[in-house]
């Protein structure tokens, strides 16, 4: 089975080390997989059935799965995430590299931290984890 809360917190972290080495095309690819993660991290603890049939699309994870996983487990109300990260998607890997997009990519590397620390925090205080994996 996916240990999605192991591999949203190993991701987070190579996020934060990428973007203290300035590298912030790579953090802002990583950032879409430490979203979907997370938001897979929460789905399983809710028992969400068939987690990973929603794929890599973080409109979903984010608005139709979230709204599902509100449903099946009330509590995870608290997860409510303010902004996704609607124009990530897998293949941003094979794209030319463009410096003069920094400002994008640490939006997206802010909206990825954001989700991360909304999720996966919340889940250890709510003892869904005991810590957040390293």
């Amino acid at each position: 089975m996916e240990d999605y809360k192991s591999a949203a917190a190993r991701h987070w972290d190579g996020v934060h080390i990428l973007s203290l080495s300035d590298r912030w095309q790579e953090a802002a690819y990583l950032s879409g997989y430490v979203a979907e993660c997370s938001f897979k991290a929460l789905f399983q603890a809710s028992a969400l059935p068939y987690v990973r049939d929603f794929g890599h699309s973080l409109t979903i994870l984010s608005e139709e799965a979230l709204d599902l996983a509100l449903v099946l487990t009330p509590a995870a109300a608290r997860y409510h995430i303010k902004s996704g990260i609607a124009d990530w998607r897998p293949e941003q890997r094979y794209e030319v590299t463009d410096p003069g997009r920094e400002r994008e990519f640490r939006h997206t590397v802010q909206q990825a931290d954001e989700i991360a620390r909304v999720i996966l925090i919340g889940m250890v205080l709510d003892g869904l984890l005991e810590e957040v994996p390293r």
